[in-house]
């Protein structure tokens, strides 16, 4: 999805004179029009890479399909060799009869480095989740203290998706975590109906998990209101097929794929960042998904050997992405993208200048 992109600081003031709203625009206020590539760590803005989890694996837990770490249920209802579903093997762990605050910890033997891997990995099947009022949270422990931050597994899938298996890749990064670890902790939040699910083949893996940002310099504050993607791929499958109506066509493009490429397994995560808190988020796994999302196909065209697909998404008022405040908008490539000739995602707006 991609709505959650509108959340976030907007232009211009506001006050309140004789008890109504007043809202303007500071004149003193200068604008730059700009376009701005969501780049890698490198500066590179091409997207058409392979984000897929790789290298070396530190299993964590496989619902005991494996002898890997120990878990053990701190509060609550757990199953952690749960026969009722499974990603692989016959087992998994069964968090669906847990409550607002129950928690469980698997834990290592002997202390690991977590900031020696990028990626824990892993695979959820939700069959109740309410994205604003419940959490499944994970944080890393060395000998039951926390270390680092919580995250939400919410903000890495479709938390709208129940009944089917997920893959999940959350950057070791935004753990915020230093020195070694022995446990994760997974804490369970809500308000109301708790969420219920399964988590199988939970893993620490060596590479994957491209992020691209919009890279602001120091004190820059960038405004923005609309967002272009443009792919390309060696795809001979754009033709026109009949319609509905006489005479009427429509493009050949599958609503599951991004043009050749297949429905992707984990997807792209997009997410709204302030000082790397995800304030909102959205994965896309395949064309349909960023349709609903609020994008609109601008273009489609075909020299018969080659096709380019041009997706934008606007918005009614300018959304403000401030250096000084922390203010981010991440794309986090998750699959193997190598199938694209070309893959970009830009921002068109402005720079403030005070």
């Amino acid at each position: 999805m991609f709505q959650f992109l509108l959340a976030g600081r907007k232009g211009g003031t506001a006050d309140v004179v004789d008890g109504r709203l007043q809202v303007g625009t500071d004149q003193s206020t200068k604008y730059e029009p700009q376009s701005r590539f969501m780049v890698d760590s490198n500066g590179s803005p091409l997207m058409n890479i392979n984000g897929a989890a790789s290298g070396a694996t530190e299993g964590i837990h496989d619902g005991t399909d494996s002898v890997l770490w120990t878990a053990t249920a701190l509060s609550g209802t757990w199953d952690f060799a749960s026969t009722a579903q499974a990603a692989s093997g016959t087992k998994s762990i069964d968090a669906t009869a847990v409550s607002n605050g129950d928690q469980a910890v698997i834990t290592r033997s002997t202390p690991l480095t977590a900031t020696n891997y990028t990626l824990m990995t892993g695979k959820v099947y939700l069959t109740a989740y309410n994205s604003t009022k419940n959490t499944i949270d994970f944080s890393g422990r060395l000998a039951g203290v926390q270390s680092g931050i919580s995250i939400n597994i919410g903000d890495y899938i479709d938390p709208s998706l129940l009944n089917v298996w997920q893959s999940f890749q959350i950057p070791v990064s935004v753990f915020e975590a230093t020195g070694a670890i022995d446990e994760l902790l997974i804490t369970i939040t809500a308000t109301g109906t708790p969420p219920a699910s399964y988590l199988d083949e939970i893993d620490l893996r060596e590479g994957g998990g491209i992020i691209y940002s919009t890279n602001l310099s120091l004190g820059e504050v960038f405004e923005y209101n609309r967002l272009d993607i443009l792919m390309v791929d060696a795809y001979t499958g754009i033709t026109t097929v009949a319609g509905a109506t006489e005479n009427a066509t429509m493009t050949n493009l599958s609503y599951d794929k991004f043009l050749g490429v297949p429905q992707l397994t984990t997807g792209i995560t997009f997410q709204r960042q302030v000082f790397g808190e995800v304030l909102t988020s959205g994965n896309v796994k395949g064309l349909g998904d960023t349709v609903l999302g609020g994008a609109r196909i601008m273009s489609v065209a075909s020299d018969g050997t080659n096709a380019m697909l041009h997706l934008r998404l606007e918005f009614a008022d300018w959304v403000r992405l401030s250096e000084p405040d922390g203010d981010d908008l991440v794309a986090i490539i998750n699959d193997d993208l190598t199938g694209l000739i070309d893959f970009k995602a830009v921002l068109v707006g402005r720079e403030v200048k005070q």
